[in-house]
């Protein structure tokens, strides 16, 4: 009998320990989706990943959260809703990853909405202190045009 138990045991320590080493999966949140790319906010940053699949690349590593990425029509930069120095605004950065530029400058909060309209990114205000919504819709959203990059002289 005792050693049906020591079996027994032997054989649940070995199933749980094959359990806990599989690959946990992570959790991606809010992708976006480019021609070539993907990006996905984990862990209060934004990834970027092949559409073929493969590592993925951290474009953000700083100190707030970052979140809603959305891409320009183009594909070349990427907008986000971040939240820095406690505020949430709207940002934009490449898409290849490098300094985030601020876009807007509210105390309330800001979110980056994708536009299936026009060519840009929208930014919603967040209802006010007494609960009214700023926006009805996208009635009252401000609309952004991705950076441009600088012409070159002949």
């Amino acid at each position: 009998m005792r050693r049906i138990f020591w079996l027994f045991l032997i054989g649940i320590m070995f199933i749980s320990l094959t359990v806990l080493a599989q690959a946990k999966p992570i959790l991606a949140q809010k992708p976006a989706l480019s021609r070539t790319h993907i990006v996905f906010a984990y862990a209060g940053d934004l990834w970027k990943v092949s559409r073929e699949g493969g590592a993925a690349q951290r474009l953000t590593s700083g100190p707030g959260v970052e979140t809603n990425p959305v891409f320009s029509p183009d594909g070349s930069s990427i907008a986000f809703t971040g939240e820095y120095d406690g505020n949430v605004d709207v940002f934009v950065m490449p898409a290849e990853g490098g300094e985030p530029r601020r876009l807007t400058w509210h105390p309330s909060p800001d979110t980056a909405l994708a536009s299936l309209r026009a060519a840009g990114v929208w930014a919603r205000r967040a209802p006010d202190a007494a609960g009214r919504p700023a926006t009805t819709g996208c009635t009252g959203c401000r609309q952004f045009s991705p950076p441009r990059r600088p012409e070159s002289s002949p």
